[in-house]
């Protein structure tokens, strides 16, 4: 029990500031999801959060102190933006020239995702292949065939889960001859 509670706040820990960065470096590009808070709050977080997101902010780095010293002059404008989309918007609709910038960077932003969270797992994957100290060439090909293969895997829980357990069993076989045969 105790170990599961020290999960759960390391979760916490974790899961808070990155969910909070997620929320308030995406500005939402839907009209129907307007927040005029949410709004507010992102000309403050985006420059940071597209520093971090982006691996400036590593204190590691020969360029660490422009990155502190730009985010922290971006805190101005941010500030002045969101007193004014805070105080000059409506409630209930957004401007339509906010929504077009906040859809630019609600696409810009979610492509800083991808490129953190794929480099989170690429890390994960060399420290899982440092561990185990498979070559680099095995553990690689073990990873594109596992990748390979979560397409069909997912199609035959999906037809086991719909009682058709026969075709799933055949989709096992014989996906990868076809495969093989023809690709």
């Amino acid at each position: 029990m105790k170990r599961a509670k020290d999960q759960g706040v390391v979760n916490i820990f974790i899961s808070i500031p990155l969910n909070f960065l997620r929320d308030y470096s995406c500005p939402s590009g839907d009209e129907l999801e307007w927040s005029r808070t949410r709004a507010a709050i992102i000309p403050i977080t985006l420059v940071g959060s597209f520093f971090f997101l982006n691996g400036n902010l590593d204190p590691s780095s020969d360029d660490f102190g422009f990155y502190v010293k730009m985010t922290l002059l971006s805190l101005i404008p941010g500030f002045i933006l969101a007193f004014l989309i805070k105080f000059k918007t409506a409630s209930s609709n957004p401007p339509s020239f906010l929504m077009t910038i906040s859809a630019f960077l609600c696409f810009m932003m979610s492509i800083m995702w991808i490129q953190f969270t794929s480099a989170c797992i690429i890390d994960m994957l060399q420290l899982l292949g440092w561990v185990t100290r498979l070559p680099k060439s095995l553990f690689g090909l073990t990873i594109l065939a596992w990748g390979n293969s979560l397409g069909d895997m997912s199609a035959d829980m999906a037809m086991t889960r719909k009682g058709f357990g026969e075709m799933a069993i055949t989709g096992t076989m014989a996906g990868p001859i076809f495969n093989i045969l023809v690709g």
